[in-house]
């Protein structure tokens, strides 16, 4: 009798339930692996999304997630990405997921000039090949004065492979809009080095050591432990972020 077949299926059940468990990426649990990263950059765009008004185009926008960073009696959101882009129906990404309104790429957004008064690029640019290209796209379809809410990993593992190019300084981000046609009006860190830490330990010990399927309740714990421990370094030592996690910041389109 071969067993092979019952025990993987045996196997997926096992990680799966406990995923179920520990909450989808984007609405985490405390003992998540992803936990820190959702914290932290969503007090972080919340703050920051709030400024944005009128008609809000997500691109990239996967799962619709940019849009609990909006005042919805304020804005308009207007989802938009690849169709390959995370399905909306993914219960282990979000239990709230939006379909994208349209499919399509940020080198060529089927818009006119000057359509929306916002836009949102929530963990995208650093899958562009050229960001500058993606970048002054999204500035022709905004109008004069328009912002742009958006967020960037730093230290934090590749993924999305193969398209995953670059991280970025805050000073490099600046430039890198400056050049673009957008003015930085404030860029925040999101999670300090004790959480970068953290979480890297907890991304490689679900991702790159595979018989930890087997003990899953247990890395679930060490994860928790982990989020907890850097939390409270966090508010200890708050000026250790040497090593953030992501910047999350708000740029202005110039007028001219």
């Amino acid at each position: 009798m071969n067993l092979v077949k019952p025990l993987i299926r045996a196997l997926r059940w096992w990680r799966d339930y406990w995923r179920l468990f520990e909450g989808p990426e984007l609405e985490p649990r405390f003992w998540h692996s992803h936990f820190l990263s959702v914290h932290y950059s969503k007090r972080a765009l919340s703050n920051l999304g709030s400024s944005l008004e009128g008609k809000v185009i997500d691109i990239g926008a996967g799962t619709g997630h940019g849009a609990r960073y909006l005042n919805p009696s304020t804005t308009d959101y207007f989802p938009t990405d690849l169709p390959s882009g995370r399905s909306p129906l993914d219960a282990s990404i979000s239990r709230i997921g939006q379909a994208p309104l349209v499919h399509c790429s940020i080198y060529d957004l089927p818009f006119a000039a000057a359509s929306f008064d916002g836009a949102i690029l929530l963990n995208v640019l650093e899958h562009l090949a050229t960001p500058t290209l993606g970048l002054a796209e999204v500035k022709r379809v905004l109008r004069p004065e328009g912002r742009l809410l958006f967020c960037v990993p730093f230290a934090f593992p590749l993924h999305g492979l193969p398209d995953d190019y670059r991280r970025w300084t805050g000073q490099g981000l600046r430039q890198e809009l400056e050049m673009a046609g957008f003015e930085l009006l404030e860029l925040r860190s999101c999670g300090g080095t004790f959480a970068s830490l953290a979480i890297n330990i907890n991304l490689c010990l679900r991702y790159e050591t595979p018989a930890f399927v087997l003990f899953t309740p247990f890395l679930i714990l060490i994860q928790g432990l982990l989020n907890s421990l850097a939390l409270l370094a966090e508010r200890l030592a708050p000026q250790a972020s040497a090593l953030p996690l992501a910047y999350a910041g708000l740029a202005r389109r110039r007028a001219v």
